[in-house]
């Protein structure tokens, strides 16, 4: 239908019915956006908001799926495209008073090849030009569809103020798109909304008729009659269907039954009644709907319409089992899901039914041999068997069909087993991963990592106030030896190993699947599984404010049979065993605070080197080593440890110095602090804590074989205090050193 242009209002004629009032359509230059290079669009005002790098632009081959250009507007909130629509342009005179209400219709949608984060909010407005002050205006939402293929569908909005104030006669009105959704956590790029082809009219659109974009329907291979919904949006004048015809390669199978053809009222409905009668599963049945009404601005409406034959049909309730929580040692329990058939003509054939990996405590127990006729239903039973395993259990299993849609359904699974911790706690080195500073491209304190691993907390991930450790989805794992903070434990030790830890999927930015971590306690002789359990983290969707990356606590107790493992390493390892993506960010776990204890007989080595290296701040894994120098002193740790010296503090390495005493004949003497039960034997070698200290003498500093003797009780320097608990002072003599000779040297040989 065409539309006469008559300068820049347009009149637009109105079939026969209720009066009327007519909409005038304002010129709006440029209003595709079309003229113009990146980022700037000729005859619109494009103003930065939050970011100076986000201000509105432009685009069109860079947005897949759109062959035109647009405006994109990130969310960072206040910037804006603006347009005066009483600048000097051809035709009538336009300002501020003209109308009480405007019609504004234009094409959107959200930009989502890439990825989305939560919805987007577009305020449409008219601007005073002269005041600087909103007339009048309305949100519009632009809900996040998910990332997918980008499109554009029809909007309109009326914005309506008081045009009556004198004081508007003759000031100018400008139309205003604003994007007034705020930004997350920098990353306004993932939630931008893209507007085109823009009209504003002075009045407004009533009647307005309201229907989808486009009808796609099912059909289970019977005859069937669909209603199709449309209503009345206008404010004051009814609805008049006036036409309804349909045409399209597969109108044979269609048939117009009746439509609503009297007036409808503001705010109500009527309905197209549409018969199919297909002949069969295949391809979609295709045709376009044409309906004729008095709506001003679409007087004529093409919905498509496509109706797919779902015959056999596969309807499977309920959608998850879930055992519950159990007590400990349960007995199996079964659940079962239904399987339905919902077509009308053709068998349903189960070609698959099997547990996924992980699972490794579910069982199917039976599930339908023979096909299931139309309209019918059967049963898939499912055990749990846990025996002595405890905490949470987690995994999926898949029914395949040779339905004609949804052929392939998963069904998750989750069990809880009660579960206390063991009556031995275990040290988890770094547990909560806040241990020193660590990212991408290192592993955490007391911990091994692989793949895309990295800590991250407040602010750069939202909701977290500390440290997580963050896993992407391409085999990324987190390892401990848990020898390492538990001197002596080996496999064979635990009678039962509980593991507890906080898990969540990240999904401030983008999420893209389920998660799966499989959480293992590792035997790390022999380089294998002893026993693990997955969780499975569901895709949330991405999520915004207070909700998102929440850490929810797990349970898991193992028991296996130690005797096989015998002397053997174990660790704790916490993998991303799923979905392996080429972009893994797009599907990031989180863990925290991870606690082992264990039920059996365990005393930890006593390593008085180690407690002293963890109780002077040294990292175990870190600069906790023998030979390691933390503080870069010049004495490595078993000698500061020997001495009794501060292994962080590179000025102090210890008690030990010189005394040239000439009191009772005496000479060279070396005074030192070695550890309690340190026994030199009447010689001058000890060997304590697995640490041997020598004291050596020597004439020329090159042979330090001179003879020396122990002097008891000690020549303590006066400066010095009482011995630290736990040490002892010693002190040897350069043997004939008496008298002061002319040279003397003494030294501590400690490893």
């Amino acid at each position: 239908m065409g539309i006469p242009i008559l300068g820049a209002i347009a009149l637009i004629s109105i079939p026969a019915g209720p009066s009327l009032a007519s909409l005038e359509e304002i010129e709006v230059l440029n209003p595709g956006f079309e003229v113009g290079t990146n980022p700037d669009a000729d005859d619109w005002t494009r103003v930065d908001g939050a970011e100076p790098n986000s201000s509105p632009s432009n685009y069109a081959e860079q947005i897949p799926g759109l062959a035109s250009r647009t405006m994109q507007m990130k969310s960072d909130g206040g910037n804006y495209v603006e347009q005066g629509l009483s600048e000097d342009k051809e035709g009538g005179t336009i300002d501020a008073s003209s109308f009480p209400a405007w019609t504004v219709s234009f094409q959107q949608g959200y930009r989502r090849d890439a990825v989305t984060s939560g919805d987007h909010t577009i305020r449409v407005s008219l601007w005073n030009t002269v005041t600087d002050e909103e007339l009048g205006g309305t949100d519009f939402l632009i809900p996040n569809p998910g990332v997918g293929q980008n499109s554009l569908s029809e909007a309109s909005v009326v914005i309506s103020y008081d045009n009556t104030d004198p004081d508007l006669s003759g000031q100018g009105v400008a139309l205003r798109f604003t994007s007034v959704s705020l930004d997350l956590g920098g990353g306004a790029w993932q939630r931008t909304a893209v507007i085109d082809d823009v009209r504003v009219f002075g009045g407004q659109n009533d009647p307005e008729i309201l229907m989808p974009d486009g009808f796609s329907l099912r059909n289970n291979g019977v005859p069937q009659t669909f209603e199709l919904v449309f209503s009345n949006g206008g404010v004051s004048q009814d609805l008049a269907v006036s036409s309804v015809t349909f045409e399209g390669p597969d109108e044979e199978f269609f048939d117009l039954e009746g439509f609503t053809s009297d007036p409808v009222p503001p705010g109500e409905a009527g309905v197209i009644q549409l018969k199919f009668d297909g002949i069969g599963p295949g391809p979609p049945y295709e045709i376009t709907l044409t309906v004729e009404s008095n709506d001003i601005l679409k007087p004529i409406l093409e919905i498509p319409v496509s109706v797919v034959v779902v015959d056999p049909g596969m309807q499977v309730s309920p959608g998850e089992l879930d055992f519950g929580t159990l007590g400990a040692n349960p007995d199996p329990m079964d659940l079962s899901v239904t399987v339905t058939n919902t077509g009308a003509e053709e068998d349903l054939v189960l070609t698959s039914v099997s547990l996924t990996a992980g699972a490794d405590l579910f069982e199917i127990v039976s599930s339908p041999d023979e096909p299931i006729p139309p309209g019918e239903s059967r049963e898939v039973v499912v055990r749990f068997e846990p025996g002595p395993q405890a905490g949470v259990f987690t995994g999926t299993f898949e029914i395949t069909s040779d339905a004609v849609e949804d052929a392939e359904v998963t069904i998750p699974l989750v069990a809880v087993v009660e579960s206390t911790p063991g009556s031995i706690e275990l040290v988890v080195v770094n547990s909560d991963f806040n241990q020193e500073g660590w990212g991408n491209t290192e592993s955490p304190t007391g911990w091994t990592s692989t793949g895309s691993s990295y800590g991250q907390g407040a602010p750069e991930t939202p909701n977290l106030t500390s440290i997580a450790a963050h896993l992407q989805a391409n085999g990324a794992q987190y390892q401990q030896d848990l020898a390492l903070g538990n001197p002596g434990f080996t496999a064979d030790i635990p009678d039962r190993v509980v593991v507890q830890l906080l898990a969540g999927y990240r999904n401030d930015a983008s999420t893209n699947g389920d998660i799966t971590l499989r959480i293992s306690l590792w035997n790390l002789s022999t380089d294998a599984e002893i026993v693990g359990r997955d969780l499975i983290l569901r895709d949330p969707g991405v999520v915004s404010g207070s909700g998102a990356n929440q850490l929810l606590p797990y349970q898991f107790g193992f028991v296996y049979d130690g005797s096989a493992h015998a002397d053997d390493g174990l660790g704790i390892r916490i993998s991303h065993v799923a979905p392996s993506l080429g972009a893994p960010w797009l599907a990031t776990a989180m863990i925290d605070d991870v606690e082992v204890s264990i039920d059996g007989d365990f005393e930890p080595v006593e390593d008085a080197y180690q407690a002293w290296a963890l109780a002077n701040g040294l990292t175990p894994g870190v600069n906790d080593g023998r030979f390691d120098d933390a503080d870069g002193g010049g004495a490595v740790n078993v000698v500061e440890f020997f001495l009794n010296g501060d292994p962080l503090n590179p000025a102090d390495n210890g008690w030990i110095q010189a005394v040239s005493d000439g009191a009772d004949g005496r000479g060279m003497i070396l005074t030192f602090a070695a550890p309690e039960g340190a026994d030199f034997e009447g010689g001058a070698v000890a060997t304590i804590h697995g640490v041997t200290c020598e004291v050596q003498g020597s004439l020329n500093l090159v042979d330090f074989s001179a003879p020396v003797s122990e002097i008891v009780p000690p020549v303590v320097p006066a400066s010095w205090p009482e011995a630290p608990e736990g040490w002892q002072y010693h002190s040897f003599e350069l043997d004939g050193s008496a008298g002061f000779p002319e040279r003397g040297f003494l030294r501590l040989a400690i490893d």
